[in-house]
């Protein structure tokens, strides 16, 4: 069975399209019995060694396709090809001290905002593959605007500058839209999950955002946390940490950006592209992860083991839109769960009197706690 899946994209900013997709509906439980050893445990998170190399995915390999990489003249390397890989991208392997190797795939193009700064600056930005780029600013560069760059055979070089829409004129979705994403966020309040979520030692509650999209609901997850702080007097501000796998968003996610450093400034958002199930999350107090996509097994037995060891202590909420969804989340949570950790399984308040929809999104919701 499959549905339409329909979004409207924009890709610069002022042009949209529709882009609509067979999403295939699942229809089995998985459990424990369908996770191949080698995913049974969440990636790695011994820090790197300096040994690493890089090929390119030959034609005749394509995802899931396991590459045999010598290393050296009696060592090879088995390496899975991930799911979002095609003929020709370059991949980078690089060695954890632990033996284990952490698979990537090089991005060709990276966007940044611009800071604060003045011509002649050179700014130290985190790009992707965890590696700093050194950016010198030009002459006519705005605060605010949007760079990008593009790897090329000698490094990364200026492609263009795009100037984002100011903020008092954006137009954002209503209740219609995100209203299931509103009622997930009011449902954590008054459950009372909200209350204690456990900190950095300088006092900021770090948010995690897996799957994260273009993160249009932006503005419905700052105003819950700003009632966060508000009642949680001891907290000095939130650090969200939102990721995606694919780097079509970045035009978005600097929007959201900005609207953060203007209506929320004790709010700081940061976005990554990022392979969940080859890099972990770092910890956070609260974690907020909107339909994985479970029911297609292999790695995500390690993308869900690695989401709830980062939410220890802390509360990890995972919506689906389907039953068999919620009892695949369910069965993986359970297979990292530690001693003391709770999970409570609920039905979004939002479908209270909508019971007949057939794909209402974060329909399931899935709440893991643990002290």
């Amino acid at each position: 069975m499959s549905c339409m899946d329909g979004n409207a994209a924009t890709d610069s900013g002022t042009a949209q399209k529709i882009v609509r997709k067979l999403v295939e509906i699942p229809t089995q439980v998985l459990d424990a019995t369908d996770c191949e050893e080698r995913w049974r445990l969440p990636p790695s998170l011994s820090p790197l060694t300096e040994r690493a190399l890089q090929f390119k995915v030959p034609p005749s390999a394509g995802p899931g396709s396991v590459l045999r990489i010598p290393v050296d003249a009696s060592t090879t390397v088995p390496v899975d090809v991930p799911a979002y890989a095609v003929a020709g991208d370059v991949l980078r392997i690089t060695q954890r001290k632990d033996g284990s190797w952490l698979v990537q795939r090089l991005l060709q193009e990276f966007s940044f905002l611009v800071p604060e700064c003045a011509p002649g600056d050179v700014l130290k930005v985190p790009g992707p593959e965890c590696r700093i780029l050194s950016f010198p600013v030009p002459q006519g560069l705005g605060l605010g605007e949007l760079i990008t760059l593009k790897r090329g055979e000698q490094g990364w070089t200026f492609d263009k500058v795009r100037t984002l829409p100011s903020i008092g004129s954006l137009q954002h979705p209503g209740a219609s839209k995100h209203g299931p994403y509103l009622e997930l966020l009011n449902m954590l309040s008054t459950k009372g999950y909200t209350r204690g979520l456990p900190t950095g030692p300088d006092g900021t509650l770090h948010v995690n955002v897996p799957f994260c999209g273009r993160l249009h609901e932006y503005p419905i997850l700052g105003k819950f946390l700003a009632d966060i702080l508000i009642a949680e007097p001891s907290l000095i501000g939130v650090q969200v940490l939102a990721t995606e796998i694919c780097s079509d968003y970045y035009y978005d996610w600097a929007i959201a950006e900005r609207w953060y450093r203007e209506y929320h400034p004790n709010i700081t958002l940061k976005t990554f592209v990022t392979d969940l199930a080859e890099d972990p999350l770092p910890g956070a107090g609260l974690t907020i992860a909107i339909h994985p996509e479970v029911t297609k097994g292999g790695r995500w037995f390690q993308i869900i083991g690695s989401l709830i060891r980062s939410s220890k202590p802390g509360v990890c909420l995972l919506a689906t839109f389907y039953e068999v969804e919620m009892q695949t989340v369910v069965n993986m949570v359970r297979m990292n769960m530690v001693e003391g950790a709770e999970i409570e399984v609920v039905e979004n308040p939002y479908y209270s009197d909508q019971a007949d929809l057939q794909h209402p999104p974060m329909r399931y919701l899935i709440i893991v706690s643990s002290k």
